[in-house]
């Protein structure tokens, strides 16, 4: 998912549904910008103590915290290339993870308390910030491979997480019939389509494993938003599966 920002981000389903208010892991692949700035990855539009939720990005360092009571990792997060963190909270302690590696973690934390929607790519705390709803921050870059889990999730599954994600990135989408391809590095695969027109068109990936070489089409919908589709993978077995 791109972010601009300024005002792009997901509302998911309110904290409690989530299982946030206990033991919880989350996590993403990210891609930022500018990591010097202040990036929200999860957040809530919440300024009250250990209910305004930031999982984020700044100063080049991540952040853990449900507001004035923070964790600050300790390895460094770099412009224009993914990296995997995770935020894991346990019995009071608030760990942070990069790449697979445990960066941090300290103790005495109260859980997080707030109920309200949990957001991707925003928050209205953070470095800068007045710490008011008028004063929300915004992701800058990629995010991909969000994940919420309702408990906290152990050093082994957070390793296999980084070592396995669901698909490495193409190195290009080539245009084809009307469409434009976006062109990414590495990380979990994602892919931006601006159709010109409604008609399904084929699609192709270069990537580094022939073995890994994925077809299929995307096919629009009535309403012709861009961002409403199906896409269809064909295997290797060249029968077609809707993913």
């Amino acid at each position: 998912m791109l972010f601009n920002g300024t005002n792009s981000y997901v509302a998911l389903p309110y904290s409690y549904t989530l299982g946030m208010l206990g033991d919880f892991t989350a996590m993403a692949w990210v891609n930022p910008a500018n990591a010097n700035g202040s990036l929200p990855v999860f957040g809530t539009d919440s300024t009250t103590p250990d209910q305004g939720l930031q999982l984020m990005v700044q100063g080049g360092k991540v952040y853990f915290g449900f507001y004035a009571d923070d964790s600050v990792g300790v390895g460094a997060i770099t412009n224009n290339g993914w990296q995997h963190i995770v935020w894991r909270y346990h019995n009071g302690e608030q760990a942070i993870f990069i790449n697979g590696q445990l960066d941090s973690f300290d103790g005495g934390h109260a859980p997080f308390g707030g109920l309200a929607p949990v957001l991707i790519g925003r928050s209205s705390v953070g470095l800068g910030s007045t710490n008011n709803l008028n004063s929300a921050r915004y992701f800058n870059g990629l995010i991909d491979d969000a994940q919420i889990y309702g408990r906290a999730l152990t050093d082994v599954e957070i390793l296999y997480q980084y070592q396995h994600p669901a698909m490495r990135t193409p190195t290009a989408w080539p245009s084809s019939g009307g469409q434009q391809g976006a062109v990414v590095s590495a990380g979990p695969i994602r892919w931006s389509i601006t159709p010109t027109h409604r008609r399904p068109v084929g699609l192709c990936q270069r990537r580094r494993q022939p073995e890994s070489a994925l077809a299929g089409h995307l096919a629009l919908d009535q309403s012709e938003r861009p961002w409403h589709g199906d896409f269809w993978q064909r295997g290797p077995d060249q029968h077609h599966r809707h993913i």
